[in-house]
């Protein structure tokens, strides 16, 4: 599943109430090719009607932040039509 759908699933019928976001490389690893990599770290919060938290915890590599970069580039593209 893709970050995005990952998310979109988690904030169905949600507010997000916090997010919070970290950039980090690997500097130690038990595989090398893994070390130098690029990734962030993101931890969603949201909150339900009911006034119930949940939250989701996520690293995603370069790639999947680039995917998710890209749908929140189309959501506030069609927010900025909106207005």
């Amino acid at each position: 599943m893709s970050a995005s759908a990952q998310i979109q699933e988690f904030i169905c019928d949600k507010k997000i109430a916090d997010l919070e976001w970290r950039f980090a490389i690997a500097t130690s690893n038990s595989s090398v090719k893994q070390y130098g990599d690029c990734f962030l770290q993101l931890k969603l919060i949201t909150v339900d009607k009911d006034q119930q938290y949940e939250t989701l915890q996520m690293d995603l590599d370069l790639q999947q932040f680039n995917e998710l970069y890209n749908e929140i580039s189309k959501i506030r593209s069609l927010v900025d039509f909106i207005k």
